[in-house]
């Protein structure tokens, strides 16, 4: 059996995840001054964007996806928050086109109707795969 990974330890995390965590953690600092962004907005707002605006309107629909403000450090902390962890794994899914993780992930924390907001903006974040995209319609 493989060794688990500790996923609450920043330090612990590969590469692109400690390069996405800090991406999300950069982002959050920037946005605590900014108005909140509504899901069709940022959805709106991001098409043909950067990953950091990506992450941006991602940080920003937050408080309204989960129904509070999320746990979000400061860049260079050496603890995961819960939010943090989840986004990441949200994130992994995504890259590695696993839509059935992706579709538990958003079911299990993201309210009904913003899933199909964060499923977006997270999979244009997360590259690669078509998994969170394919999550959106599985998480309805």
């Amino acid at each position: 059996m493989a060794a688990r990974r500790d996923m609450t330890r920043a330090d612990r995390l590969d590469a692109v995840s400690r390069d996405r965590l800090n991406l999300l953690r950069v982002c959050a600092l920037e946005c605590r001054a900014a108005r909140r962004l509504g899901l069709p907005e940022a959805c709106d707002r991001i098409e043909g964007a950067d990953p950091a605006a990506r992450a941006q309107a991602l940080v920003r629909i937050l408080p309204e996806a989960l129904g509070r403000r999320p746990a979000i450090r400061r860049p260079g902390e050496p603890i995961l928050s819960f939010d943090e962890a989840w986004l990441l794994a949200l994130l992994a899914a995504g890259a590695r086109g696993d839509a059935a993780s992706a579709a538990f992930l958003l079911r299990s924390r993201a309210l009904p109707g913003s899933r199909g907001a964060v499923a977006t903006l997270a999979q244009g974040l997360a590259g690669a795969g078509t998994g969170v995209e394919s999550a959106r319609r599985l998480a309805m």
